[in-house]
């Protein structure tokens, strides 16, 4: 079978609702490894909203949207306002080259997972995505940065410079 175009690299995923989770679930179809961190503050939403239920019964797990998005990904679940929490989320942004996302602004700051924060926990090359409805990315720009430190530039063929 043929190498996926992310092997080998890891994501730290705080993501949540639909934009964020999709997102890492394309990069988990690619061959990256995902690991979802979830808050049980900020638990996903997608887990109990019965939008995604055949029986519109809410339940924890029975959200097919949430399984369609979180499939083939690995999960833990942190409480990321204790100092335990936290440093369990650290030690796996340490050792991840992705980090990604999506909670309202001052949900981030309270949890600490801002761009500041998690440089100072791991300061080595790290790609970082902060995705917020309506603003699908923070800086457009960063989009040929994300593309090129995964690696796509290469198999896309965008010239150098570009």
């Amino acid at each position: 079978m043929a190498k996926l175009p992310l092997e080998g690299i890891r994501v730290a995923d705080f993501s949540w609702i639909i934009n964020g989770p999709q997102i890492a679930q394309w990069l988990a179809t690619m061959g990256a490894e995902v690991i979802k961190i979830e808050s049980q503050v900020y638990i996903d939403i997608g887990r109990i909203n019965p939008s995604g239920m055949a029986d519109r019964v809410q339940g924890y797990n029975r959200n097919g949207y949430y399984h369609a998005l979180n499939y083939g990904k690995k999960a833990i679940t942190l409480n990321l306002a204790s100092e335990k929490g936290r440093a369990l989320a650290d030690e796996i942004i340490r050792k991840s080259d992705f980090v990604l996302e999506c909670f309202p602004t001052p949900a981030a700051n309270k949890l600490g997972i801002t761009y500041e924060r998690v440089r100072a926990v791991k300061p080595e090359e790290l790609a970082f995505m902060q995705v917020n409805a309506p603003n699908y990315c923070e800086l457009a720009s960063e989009y040929l940065t994300l593309r090129r430190s995964l690696g796509a530039a290469v198999r896309t063929g965008l010239a150098a410079g570009e």
